[in-house]
């Protein structure tokens, strides 16, 4: 019996484990391909406002590169060799971010017969929350250019970027946990089963 309880909690640290570390590694994709999403959003957008307008299209370009990680390089900031930014290139990086994403947690969450599937809803609301605070209240895509005075004075705020990314890796924790730990008892059931044959 206490060999059975020890059991299912170590069976449960390890499912906790093993979502931790799936989920790191899908927040870290996520933030990748965020990056590219945003800055493509900028050039997709501004060209569309050029369309729009009748204007000749501007020759936008992505002006500056970061590396977190060598060799994986990831553009950080975009801007227009000549002419002035629109409204729609101001903030076409936020847009195209988080309607490829409630796009993309749509089609996961129709696809999912998990429990914890409603967190597939909660996931592209957060992510709406993290685009409007790090980008536009305390990023340069706003019509200021620059960042609002309330990101500076408000911890809460200025803090965001890094407790976005705990956030996200724990409600990807609360999503993959039921199927890890279902997979992992199967695992183990099948293991004792081939044990006692």
């Amino acid at each position: 019996m206490v060999s059975k309880k020890i059991n299912k909690f170590l069976l449960f640290i390890m499912a906790i484990m093993v979502s931790f570390f799936i989920s790191y590694f899908l927040v870290l994709i996520y933030l990748i391909i965020s990056f590219y999403i945003h800055e493509f959003g900028h050039i997709i957008f501004g060209i569309l406002n050029d369309i729009i307008s009748g204007q000749p299209i501007q020759n936008y370009t992505i002006s500056h590169w970061i590396s977190p990680i060598p060799g994986l390089w990831m553009p950080q900031q975009t801007r227009i060799i000549q002419g002035t930014a629109s409204v729609n290139y101001v903030l076409g990086g936020i847009l195209l971010t988080i309607i490829f994403w409630i796009i993309i947690f749509l089609i996961f969450y129709n696809k999912s017969n998990s429990k914890t599937r409603f967190i597939l809803l909660i996931v592209p609301i957060f992510i709406m929350i993290e685009q409007f605070i790090i980008n536009f209240i305390c990023g340069t895509d706003n019509p200021l250019g620059h960042p609002f005075e309330v990101c500076h004075q408000n911890i809460v705020i200025s803090q965001f970027f890094q407790w976005s990314f705990v956030i996200l890796i724990i409600l990807f924790i609360l999503i993959i946990f039921p199927s890890i730990q279902f997979k992992l008892n199967n695992w183990v059931n099948d293991q004792s089963k081939k044990r006692a044959n």
